[in-house]
């Protein structure tokens, strides 16, 4: 599900970029200098977003090109399409953008249910995995705070105008 695509296939797509190999391995070796991030915080790091938005053009760009490193099969399209969607939820999911976050968290789960099901369940027991738990517990008190926010909100407004309808009163 991880396995981006053959990028030899689109060297328009880097530029002068020198790619990362095994016999390259420029990530391993420019560690130490990227994990150092200047006075205002940047760096040249591929992430977030704009990785979510390079897998889109990736995606598109080798569908129709063979990969001599992959047997042609739709499983193995499935995946990758399930990989890019559970990128895009991680990305949703730190963005905090929940709406987005659930819609990639359903193709994932339709396009691999088998693998999310394993995330979910222990399989020498049929039950959901401690983790699972602890995140449906985390979903009921948000959902708890997100509506004790909003009558906190519908208290606020009468009163402001409640408030503001005496000082119309008063002289």
């Amino acid at each position: 599900m991880l396995y981006a695509g053959r990028l030899s296939a689109v060297p328009d797509l880097f530029g002068s970029t020198p790619l990362n190999t095994d016999n390259n391995p420029l990530i391993e070796f420019l560690a130490p200098k990227s994990t150092r991030v200047n006075s205002t915080n940047n760096t040249d790091w591929f992430i977030g977003k704009s990785l979510a938005a390079f897998y889109d053009i990736l995606d598109k760009r080798l569908e129709s090109r063979p990969d001599p490193l992959l047997p042609p099969s739709e499983q193995i399209n499935t995946a990758r399409r399930a990989g890019t969607a559970l990128y895009h939820y991680a990305v949703a999911a730190a963005g905090h953008d929940d709406s987005a976050a659930r819609r990639y968290e359903t193709d994932v789960r339709a396009l691999v249910p088998e693998v999310v099901a394993l995330g979910e369940y222990n399989p020498k027991t049929k039950e959901k995995s401690e983790d699972q738990q602890a995140l449906a517990t985390l979903r009921r008190q948000q959902e708890a705070l997100r509506q004790q926010l909003e009558e906190m909100q519908r208290r606020l407004s009468k009163l402001s105008a409640a408030e503001k309808t005496s000082d119309d009163r008063t002289p």
